[in-house]
């Protein structure tokens, strides 16, 4: 099932949505800027299994997952389905993002890969 994402995403009336549709918009401004200055070939996408374990966005780089992304619009546990996909994929980066003002942390999973936990703002400051 297709997710679709709104340029305009101020006007969406859920917090939620309009936060990952902002997320979204930069990320594949990023994605799209880092493919054209000839650092790889980066695409985007979102994971989802026909058990519905979801994560919003994976970037792949050369074809391999290179950063799974889960926005959180407030602080809850780490998401089950970024903690499956990344000792899955094992991505280089696996990231949950966190209320505006979260402080930076690290969770290891039972198999040793490393998720950050990092806040929005501090996010969308360095993505591009």
């Amino acid at each position: 099932e297709p997710k679709i994402y709104f340029f305009h995403w101020a006007a969406l009336p859920n917090q939620g949505a309009r936060l990952e549709n902002l997320v979204a918009c930069h990320l594949l401004k990023s994605v799209q800027a880092w493919t054209d200055s000839a650092q790889g070939e980066f695409e985007l996408f979102y994971l989802r299994d026909k058990w519905k374990r979801e994560v919003d966005f994976c970037v792949t780089l050369d074809g391999k997952p290179w950063l799974l992304l889960e926005v959180k619009n407030s602080s809850k546990a780490t998401s089950p389905a970024l903690i499956h996909y990344t000792d899955l994929l094992k991505p280089k980066f696996s990231i949950q993002l966190q209320p505006y003002g979260a402080p930076r942390r690290l969770q290891v999973t039972n198999r040793g890969q490393s998720i950050w936990f990092i806040s929005q703002e501090e996010f969308l400051r360095v993505l591009n």
